[in-house]
C-alpha cells in the first residue's frame, strides 16, 4: 500500500531485489521511506502517519513469526491512524 507495488509480480525484471527484502531495508530509514512512497497517495496522509504505517509494515515483515503483529492488531492500529488523519 505504501509503495504502490504488487507483492507478487512475476514480470519483475530478473535480478530485481525481492520486494519484501527491499522494502524491509527501506522502511527503517526515514529519508529513504519518503522516496519510495507511492506518489499517487501524495497529500492523502501526513509524513508522520506514513512513518507510523511503515513501522507497522516493518513489524509485519519480521523474519520471526512471533514478532509479527496479529492482523486484528494491525487493523486496529491502522484505523487509529486513519481517525487521527481525519481529525
Amino acid at each position: 500500500m505504501l509503495i504502490g507495488r504488487s507483492a507478487m509480480n512475476m514480470s519483475r525484471p530478473r535480478g530485481e531485489p525481492n520486494l519484501m527484502e527491499w522494502t524491509r531495508l527501506l522502511l527503517i530509514h526515514k529519508k529513504k521511506l519518503l522516496r519510495i512512497l507511492d506518489p499517487r497517495m501524495e497529500g492523502q496522509y501526513s509524513t508522520r502517519t506514513a512513518r507510523q504505517v511503515a513501522c507497522v509494515a516493518y513489524k509485519c515483515l519480521s523474519y520471526n513469526p512471533r514478532e509479527r503483529s496479529v492482523m486484528a492488531q494491525v487493523v486496529e492500529i491502522l484505523e487509529t491512524f486513519q481517525t487521527q488523519e481525519e481529525s
